[in-house]
């Protein structure tokens, strides 16, 4: 399955998202490692990294054509011209927190679809990290709720980054600036919105998978069904 999975990861698109999506694995094999004897550790985390690494090279017939296709490709010579304009790009307009705002209110900047829309691209892209009302509601239960899940930690601790990074706060403003692979995405890291969509529905499923166990499990599922109905 580890495989298979590695396999979909480096297969799934666009680098930038890549990058982000590999990341976060790594993150939680760390974590998941950390459950692990001591003295089994090294072995098992080389196995881990193994599996992964066969699944990468089951790509080599798709990504190296790939890789030599990129360097004439019109997207190339696109974003070449982009990042020569890098100080005009998204990250230049210093603190954005209304970037996330889109990630609870879709449309809070209008539609483009049916009228006028101020957000930053268009409705489709901003919305992109918005996983439903329902989502957010049991995330923040899962979040809020005693006693805590173990399983809660990564997710909510990923969801922060990204927003933080989106909006590029304070100090973060400076470092994604300068930031490998985030100083050259002339999006701003737009891409983050996907993974801010995973980790509100892995928060979501934290939620209803705790409510199903749970002694008072009566109480949660009514409150998860009413938070349900209240968001439809």
């Amino acid at each position: 399955l580890l495989v298979f999975a590695g396999y979909g990861l480096f297969t799934a698109g666009h680098p930038e998202t890549v990058v982000y999506a590999a990341a976060f694995a790594l993150a939680y094999v760390a974590l998941q490692l950390t459950r692990v004897p001591s003295t089994r550790r090294a072995r098992v985390a080389v196995s881990l990294l193994a599996l992964l690494a066969i699944g990468a090279a089951l790509t080599a017939p798709v990504s190296i054509p790939s890789l030599r296709a990129i360097a004439l490709s019109e997207r190339s010579i696109v974003m070449t011209y982009l990042t020569e304009l890098r100080d005009r790009s998204v990250w230049s307009l210093g603190a954005q927190p209304e970037r996330v705002l889109a990630v609870v209110a879709p449309e809070a900047y209008g539609n483009d679809r049916f009228g006028k829309y101020w957000g930053h691209s268009n409705v489709n892209e901003d919305a992109s990290g918005y996983a439903g009302a329902a989502a957010l509601l049991l995330g923040l239960l899962a979040v809020t709720s005693r006693p805590r899940n173990r399983g809660v930690a990564l997710p909510f601790a990923s969801l922060l980054l990204c927003l933080v990074v989106l909006s590029a706060a304070g100090p973060i403003g400076w470092i994604v600036r300068h930031a490998p692979v985030l100083s050259s995405s002339t999006s701003g890291g737009h891409r983050l919105l996907l993974l801010v969509n995973w980790v509100v529905a892995w928060l979501a499923a934290v939620a209803v998978a705790r409510a199903e166990d749970a002694p008072n499990r009566r109480v949660l599922v009514g409150l998860t069904a009413a938070l349900l109905a209240v968001s439809i």
